[in-house]
């Protein structure tokens, strides 16, 4: 399973990607480390005003609701809601999965990795630049 995010400035640019496997998981899993990850490099990176897009309504209805304390996924959710609760801007946003290729662009990167493989950029992989700009401009893309 892949996990992965891009940050964007607001003009659509890259600033800073990650992706990786991390071997057999749920999606919900994964949809929710690369969101804890996403936000850890943001605030890591002084990034205080932040919109996070992301295809999975699960996952905003637990991280908007309450969460039992011993749902299989809790620590996970449990963490990304210390991070929203910090000194800063963050507004969850729900995004349909065909409407991101710069997102499914990075997704496939990390499935070929190795199983337990990261990868960070700090400058758009060989590819993705073209569909950063396309998605900037509202330009419909189809996936294949």
């Amino acid at each position: 399973m892949g996990i992965i995010y891009v940050l964007r400035n607001e003009g659509g640019g890259f600033l800073l990607g990650f992706t990786g496997s991390i071997g057999h998981s749920k999606i919900l899993q994964a949809e929710l480390i690369a969101i804890l990850q996403g936000l850890r490099a943001c605030w890591g990176n002084g990034y205080r005003q932040v919109q996070v897009f992301f295809d999975s309504t699960l996952a905003i209805a637990m991280l908007k609701g309450s969460v039992p304390q011993f749902h299989v996924y809790a620590a996970l959710i449990f963490s990304i809601k210390s991070m929203l609760h910090r000194s800063w801007q963050v507004e969850l946003q729900h995004s349909l999965r065909e409407g991101n290729a710069p997102t499914d662009f990075m997704a496939k990167l990390g499935a070929d990795l190795p199983s337990v493989q990261l990868q960070h950029f700090t400058e758009p992989p060989s590819g993705l630049a073209p569909l950063l700009l396309a998605d900037s401009l509202g330009v419909p893309q189809l996936r294949p």
